[in-house]
């Protein structure tokens, strides 16, 4: 599901009334905006996570489960938006409310997928092979829209670096011929999520990758320490949000 802005603004205006307290026709103020909040404590938020950025991760899970399994559910979706193009490429005019959105969240994640070579079997210029993104994108003009593996530019365990040469920049070639092990397996190639260390997607990754981000504020360090009082830190947390925070903190 993916509900209307609207509806997630009025969700956050709850939360933001239950956590300064607001209650019946009380009204407190609120020192600092929920969306402020919604950052970790060392960019200067509380750590409490938006529903923009949650829904956004749990599509990144879809986009990621339609790229890397053969599901049921996966085949459809294929066979109904990418009969035509790859994934990475195809659009999102006249389909569903889930296929728009997942071709919205696709620009930011699809980098993150990374392809293990094994039998070749992933698309040459629309999988990342080399861990910097798909060559569709990194080689620029001549980038070429054509469907194509892997294994057509690999003979017996090795590169063919002169076929390569002829599609691919000479930096990139060498790059590929350097870096990129042309391994040679019956299995297809496989799926890793350059987000997570072991290479497994969690919706954990994909949020802090889809997060809203700011840049680390010095002196909230000084503030969420626990020789500090939690009422002190909220209180001085509070003013850092009116930009008055004093500046006895040290």
């Amino acid at each position: 599901m993916n509900p209307p802005k609207n509806v997630i603004e009025q969700i956050h205006q709850m939360f933001a009334k239950f956590f300064w307290g607001s209650t019946g026709s009380l009204k407190r103020k609120h020192w600092v905006a929920w969306e402020d909040m919604c950052i970790p404590k060392k960019e200067g938020g509380l750590g409490f996570r938006s529903l923009h950025a949650v829904n956004n991760a749990l599509f990144a899970k879809l986009w990621w489960n339609f790229r890397t399994s053969t599901s049921l559910w996966s085949n459809y979706m294929g066979n109904k938006y990418c009969k035509k193009r790859h994934p990475i490429v195809s659009r999102s005019v006249g389909a569903t409310h889930v296929w728009k959105k997942m071709v919205a969240i696709r620009e930011e994640v699809e980098h993150e997928i990374w392809w293990q070579l094994k039998a070749g079997t992933s698309s040459f210029w629309f999988d990342n092979l080399t861990k910097q993104g798909t060559l569709f994108y990194t080689e620029g003009e001549s980038a070429r829209d054509e469907e194509i593996e892997v294994k057509e530019f690999i003979e017996e365990g090795s590169w063919k670096r002169e076929k390569l040469r002829n599609y691919l920049s000479e930096e990139m070639t060498e790059h590929i011929v350097i870096n990129v092990l042309p391994c040679t397996s019956e299995m297809n190639d496989k799926a890793w999520w350059m987000g997570s260390s072991v290479g497994n997607f969690t919706v954990k990754s994909a949020f802090h990758l889809v997060r809203h981000k700011r840049e680390q504020i010095d002196y909230c360090r000084n503030i969420w320490i626990k020789k500090l009082p939690l009422k002190i830190s909220f209180f001085f947390y509070g003013k850092s949000g009116k930009k008055e925070l004093p500046l006895m903190i040290i």
